[in-house]
């Protein structure tokens, strides 16, 4: 960055695109919703049409010093994970600026990039070994395009009294915003290499093809099909199988929760709607592997997918081998508290009556059959 005219503004840039712990333009607190976003609409807009002197000026100062220089080289590479209740009260984006960096990166030499390239570690690295592909102008420019459209067609993590959320600055019709936001999150905590689609939503929109909530939430579907195009052999969604199973888990609790009124009644509903998808899970059986106070089952039943859900590590650590009627209890508190950890497992108490004794092999047969058929229409729903 040294030696260019406009250093000051490139300077700019750089301290604004950096700070991931709060969005680019800065909300007052008496400001209207609808007078932010549109901040945000026109700043973007001034992008597409290459007005980036004009951008700046829709967006925060930062607290950094102006006058001091800062460059790629400066940067800790650190991959920010999500844990829940781990983070003091306050938002963040779905990636640290390193990757975010590496993003950009690729999106300006063409955005063909390998996994390979997506290494926080090899950053400046990576940085030098492409930096012959664009001026340093029309990197910094990226950097602070990107950046808005990550903050406003994104989700961000949302931290309030150690409890996690997501939340989304643009809005549409409040059912399209929400389904939008909660698909993000299925993806944000299903797919470990986030540039799968990330990229391809943020390009999509930087080339200005998507017009609304509906229009991004269809594509991001068509995205996620085409990665996961094939629904494993029902042998394959058992506990025993050797393969990761735990996004087809993710992917059924979203199409549970937007397809909700299939399953639940009204007040049931209202549980499901306040689901939040997490990272940090783990498979739970809810008859237990250890029989030893429980009825005993065929070891293929145990395993089955009827009989799995996915919880939180430390949840499930607490429900172990517990006594099925214990685990049923558990599992009403979190209805009571509408605090859901999987709407499968809500889905399993609700057809058994929530009465443990209930939940036979029988029944896990016809839930594993219908979870497997509504995951294979999942394909096809598009709204």
């Amino acid at each position: 960055m040294r030696g260019e005219k406009e250093q000051d503004y490139l300077t700019h840039i750089w301290n604004l695109t950096s700070m991931m712990d709060h969005p680019i333009i800065a909300k007052e607190e008496d400001q209207d919703e609808a007078c932010y976003r549109q901040f945000y609409e026109e700043a973007i807009s001034l992008c597409r049409q290459k007005r980036f002197h004009e951008v700046l000026e829709k967006c925060r100062y930062t607290s950094l010093d102006d006058e001091e220089e800062y460059s790629i080289d400066v940067i800790q590479p650190e991959k920010i994970e999500f844990k829940q209740n781990s983070y003091e009260d306050g938002e963040n984006s779905i990636i640290s600026f390193p990757e975010f960096l590496l993003l950009v990166l690729d999106v300006c030499t063409g955005g063909e990039q390998p996994a390979s390239h997506y290494q926080p570690d090899k950053l400046i690295e990576k940085f030098d070994a492409l930096k012959t592909y664009f001026t340093a102008g029309e990197f910094y420019e990226k950097m602070l395009y990107y950046r808005l459209l990550l903050d406003y067609y994104t989700i961000r993590r949302d931290i309030k009294d150690g409890q996690g959320n997501y939340s989304l600055i643009l809005k549409g019709p409040k059912d399209d915003s929400d389904k939008l936001k909660q698909y993000q999150s299925m993806l944000y905590v299903s797919t470990e290499a986030f540039y799968n689609w990330l990229k391809p939503y943020l390009r999509k929109l930087e080339q200005d093809e998507l017009h609304s909530c509906a229009e991004m939430l269809a594509f991001l579907k068509k995205e996620d099909n085409e990665r996961h195009s094939i629904l494993p052999a029902r042998k394959d969604l058992s506990y025993k199988a050797s393969g990761n199973i735990r996004y087809w888990f993710w992917r059924l609790d979203y199409y549970l929760w937007e397809q909700r009124s299939t399953f639940f009644n009204e007040e049931e509903q209202k549980i499901v709607e306040h689901y939040v998808f997490r990272r940090n899970r783990s498979i739970e059986h809810l008859h237990p592997q250890d029989e030893s106070h429980n009825e005993e089952w065929e070891e293929e039943a145990v395993h089955s997918f009827g009989n799995l859900a996915m919880i939180s590590q430390s949840f499930n650590s607490q429900q172990s081998n517990d006594h099925i009627q214990i685990k049923f209890a558990r599992i009403h508190e979190q209805i009571s508290n509408k605090s859901l950890q999987s709407i499968k497992m809500f889905l399993m108490c609700k057809l058994a009556d929530f009465n443990y004794l209930n939940w036979t092999m029988k029944l896990t047969k016809e839930h594993e059959n219908e979870m497997i058929e509504f995951l294979e229409r999942s394909f096809y729903i598009s709204d």
